[in-house]
């Protein structure tokens, strides 16, 4: 007869629900940029967020590290230089920049409308209109 014994682990527990929650986030994420970016992604964005929302709603995971864990996992994403092409550091450079150009774009405070007439310099940008 197989010994059925249980061993003490040391890993600790998977919060399925927490997970669960994360990739409706990270769905919805995509989805809304997806849509940023021209692409008819309105109604799947929707979709993605409601789904989270209900979900945070029914499990009453902690939405705020829900939401850091996501961004954290799409950052990661996004700049992995290990696993990108030989054109690693110019693909997180074009990244940056298009996120930045897209974010102050979308802002409304005279902040973000400064910092968009003033343009920035590119590492490695040969032009002296960036400097």
């Amino acid at each position: 007869m197989p010994d059925l014994t249980v061993m003490d682990g040391g890993g600790e527990a998977r919060d399925r629900d927490r997970e669960i929650a994360q990739q409706y986030f990270e769905d919805f994420v995509l989805a809304l940029l997806r849509g940023l970016a021209g692409s008819n992604q309105t109604y799947h964005a929707t979709q993605h967020c409601l789904d989270f929302v209900e979900h945070a709603e029914k499990t009453q995971v902690p939405i705020s590290a829900v939401i850091d864990g996501a961004i954290k996992q799409h950052r990661q994403s996004a700049f992995d230089i290990d696993n990108a092409s030989d054109y690693k550091y110019d693909r997180i450079a074009v990244i940056e920049a298009a996120l930045r150009v897209a974010i102050e774009s979308m802002a409304t405070d005279n902040a973000a409308k400064g910092r968009l007439a003033k343009p920035k310099a590119i590492s490695g940008a040969s032009s002296s209109r960036w400097s």
